[in-house]
């Protein structure tokens, strides 16, 4: 598993972010812009996550070749690094009446179902969180974890 060999690496992002998403859990992070520049994978249960990020940004669904910049490791505690979803989000940007102008939970539901149709199956709403992630090198991975995320991206590769 050489991890660091993928970096430099020209791939189709449609292709990665297609397969790692809809067939493997992975998530995007989330953009007001509707743009990513990586796709993650967490492991609620052990404490990890790992993203796997781009040179640059790419449109939601990509339709563009990229470049593979880094993978890059993290561990996190999991009181303090809660698991999101469109529900949390929706509460806590309901709270600032000045920006969020949506009266209940389906009306923003249909609005990003409608506008953005890939966020709610495929992003990761945890993005604001970031700065709660320790970065790790990739030896105080456990070995588990770096098979499942290589077994990933290997399927990615064809």
């Amino acid at each position: 598993m050489d991890f660091k060999s993928l970096e430099g690496k020209k791939v189709d992002a449609y292709h990665y972010f297609d397969t790692l998403t809809k067939l493997l859990g992975w998530k995007y992070d989330t953009e007001e812009s509707d743009l990513f520049d990586r796709l993650s994978k967490t492991f609620w249960r052990e404490g990890f996550k790992v993203f796997l990020v781009f040179d640059k940004y790419c449109c939601i669904p990509p339709q563009e070749e990229e470049t593979i910049k880094s993978i890059v490791f993290f561990k996190f505690d999991k009181e303090k690094y809660t698991e999101k979803n469109v529900y949390i989000q929706f509460e806590e940007r309901s709270k600032n009446k000045q920006y969020f102008k949506f009266e209940n939970l389906e009306e923003y539901i249909a609005h990003l179902e409608l506008n953005y149709p890939y966020i709610i199956p495929h992003s990761d709403f945890n993005t604001k969180d970031f700065n709660i992630l320790e970065k790790i090198y990739l030896e105080n991975v456990p070995s588990a974890i770096q098979k499942d995320i290589w077994a990933d991206l290997c399927l990615c590769e064809g």
